[in-house]
């Protein structure tokens, strides 16, 4: 390669001294030269401005090893940059926005000495001064198509080569080397754009008293703020609105659907997966969190009343006044010593906020189980999903038993090891006196005593606890963990699945259905191809849920020989829908593969019209005239990585069938 690059820390000297455009040969070249000019790269979905993984875990200890990883294993991801406080991108959408963004730099006698051009307009990088004031602010181009984009801090940028990004002027050989935007430049811009000077709220603009909702009433009081602040606005006060209310509801699930339902009332709300996303990146133990303050200058900006709001979130409880001639009282009878009348205040000491244990596929105070074929890495996955909700702090990690007992000695130490790490109780059969035939003894003790609220238990796996196959057993055993749910207790079973799939070619939960009956949540694991030799690709389909549960969720994980359990645990990341469809769709077509290939036999034959292609192909490996039309129709399309044959309208409306030329290798 051209160019030389630091191990772990970008450096001027990795760069090339000429100040020519640096050509890319591939995308992790591009990576790699960026990251040693000094950017801070990430991975980005090929034609698309969504990152493939979480920033902060990616850009914690980035180095040029990671990426190499990355990249080799994902060579179709295109990149961007994360820009960072002493950076700062100036993004101009229109001819008109480049003008003045042009007349500006001008004015203040400056030239920028990176620009990087876009489908739409231009990006011009500067440096951002130690101390100056600045934040992300974007427009909506159609409404104010001279107004100038701004990133900064953990804005987003997509770099050259990926789709639609050329360099336009390259005359600085690191980031060290761009011109430097000055504070007065950057008011300049934002007054260009009607905006206010970026400056650090002082304190007092609002009053302690004024930023408090009634209490008791948070989650009302927000929805009312929210219906004055528009979804729409630019990303820097979309993320302070998303900030506040993860602050203000502690991060709870309620405030997530809060935070979605409003955002997805604007045409650029950017889809469930994304909103869990930028959710779960945000931490609650901030030194200086966005508050609701926020938020009430923002709607009271945008002409809320906010003496009306307060008002208004006061809940008015109206007497109800039964008709005439209606009783209203009734003979005592043997149900009366069971109701719960009066008893709200008592059942709700055991109510658990119902925030994910699991993100996004278990909730606090439910029962959940997964059910999968042994080897799918169920385990694997709910340890890495466990950790990841206790380094967000969703939970007291002391109050979380993992029960372990149907693993080898090596197993329960490796786990054990981890458990003690992140602060978690492993118990396993035959150690401290602990048996699985004690379990539900054990559960009845802690709803008899009070102590459920709270708990999490993981029992790995059911039928050590349960005989799945007998039908009273399981029920037992479902009703008696649905006593310790009802006490603030939650539960989550790993099971297993029936060695042969059912006539819908899916897999089956293993034993008499009850437990599927009566739990709140239930999933099925099964493998996805795996793009790569040394990866596995597991997906959860849902098959039952209450609550806000994802219906799909696919994770990878490292099967290379040799490595220990901690590195495999470590392996295991996140697949976003778009990776997970193409994935499936790889997995299909290789199942698909004898009658794709007998199309295209009978179409070189010139068999080329639907019906006749379908009873040909048929006829030539014993499948059925149905199944060949809908793979026909499955494969049809422009697309060469998707599709393999296309059709064009002729005489009388016929249907006449070529094969789509493959994607040219670029080797």
């Amino acid at each position: 390669m051209a160019y030389q690059f630091a191990m772990t820390q970008p450096s001027a000297a990795a760069v090339p001294s000429t100040k020519t455009v640096p050509p890319f040969a591939s995308n992790l070249e591009a990576a790699l030269f960026w990251f040693a000019y000094g950017l801070k790269v990430i991975p980005i979905l090929a034609g698309t401005k969504k990152a493939t993984l979480s920033w902060d875990p990616w850009l914690e200890n980035l180095s040029e090893a990671k990426i190499r990883v990355h990249w080799g294993r994902y060579p179709e991801h295109e990149l961007g940059f994360i820009v960072g406080d002493h950076v700062i991108v100036f993004d101009a959408d229109s001819p008109e926005a480049i003008a003045a963004l042009v007349a500006t730099e001008k004015k203040h006698d400056l030239a920028p000495l990176l620009i990087v051009k876009t489908l739409r307009g231009e990006h011009h990088l500067f440096r951002r001064p130690e101390g100056a004031f600045a934040k992300s602010d974007s427009h909506d181009s159609k409404k104010h198509p001279a107004r100038i984009d701004v990133k900064t801090g953990r804005g987003q940028i997509i770099l050259p080569p990926s789709t639609g990004k050329t360099i336009e002027v390259f005359q600085a050989n690191n980031v060290n080397e761009l011109s430097e935007a000055p504070q007065e430049f950057i008011d300049a811009v934002f007054k260009h754009n009607e905006r206010k000077a970026p400056r650090v709220v002082q304190p007092g603009d609002v009053s302690a008293e004024s930023s408090q909702p009634p209490s008791g009433n948070n989650l009302f009081f927000l929805e009312i703020l929210l219906n004055h602040i528009d979804p729409g606005c630019g990303y820097e006060d979309w993320f302070k609105v998303l900030a506040a209310i993860f602050h203000e509801t502690s991060s709870s699930d309620e405030g997530l659907a809060l935070a979605m339902a409003w955002s997805s009332k604007s045409s650029k709300y950017p889809g469930d997966h994304e909103m869990r996303e930028k959710w779960g990146s945000f931490k609650i133990d901030v030194s200086k969190p966005i508050t609701i303050g926020t938020l009430i200058m923002m709607a009271t900006a945008s002409g809320m009343d906010l003496d009306a709001a307060r008002d208004a979130s006061i809940p008015q409880f109206e007497k109800i006044t039964p008709p005439p001639g209606v009783e209203t009282s009734a003979t005592p009878n043997v149900l009366d010593q069971y109701s719960l009348m009066g008893c709200s205040e008592d059942l709700e000491k055991h109510v658990v906020e119902q925030r994910f244990v699991l993100d996004p596929i278990a909730l606090m105070g439910q029962m959940t189980f997964f059910f999968a074929p042994p080897n799918s890495g169920k385990t694997l996955i709910v340890l890495f999903l466990l950790i990841e909700a206790i380094k967000r702090g969703r939970f007291n990690p002391s109050q979380v038993y993992y029960i372990n007992v149907d693993d080898s000695a090596q197993g329960l130490l490796e786990k054990n090891i981890v458990a003690e790490e992140f602060g978690f109780h492993m118990l396993s059969e035959g150690h401290r006196s602990f048996s699985a035939g004690n379990f539900l003894t054990l559960i009845m003790e802690l709803v008899d005593k009070d102590q459920a609220t709270g708990i999490v238990i993981i029992l790995d796996t059911v039928k050590k606890f349960v005989d799945v196959m007998h039908k009273k057993e399981s029920s037992r055993f479902s009703t008696i963990l649905r006593s310790f749910i009802t006490k603030g207790g939650t539960v989550i079973g790993l099971a297993h699945t029936n060695k042969n799939p059912g006539r819908d070619g899916k897999l089956v939960v293993g034993g008499t259905s009850d437990i599927r009956d009566d739990c709140d949540c239930a999933y099925t694991l099964s493998a996805v191809q795996s793009p790569t030799t040394d990866n596995k690709v597991v997906a959860f389909e849902n098959i039952k849920c209450r609550g806000g549960v994802a219906q799909r969720a696919a994770y990878s994980y490292s099967t290379e020989c040799g490595i220990s359990y901690g590195e495999t645990l470590c392996s295991v990341r996140a697949i976003d829908d778009t990776q997970f469809e193409h994935l499936k769709q790889a997995e299909e077509t290789k199942s698909d593969s004898e009658i794709i290939a007998a199309v295209k036999f009978c179409i070189r034959a010139g068999v080329n019209t639907k019906m006749n292609l379908a009873e040909a192909v048929a006829q030539r490996i014993g499948v059925s005239k149905r199944i060949a039309i809908r793979v026909l129709e499955k494969y049809t399309g422009v697309d060469p990585a998707l599709h393999h044959w296309m059709f064009t309208v002729k005489d009388r409306g016929a249907k006449v069938y070529a094969i789509v030329d493959p994607v040219p290798d670029d080797n």
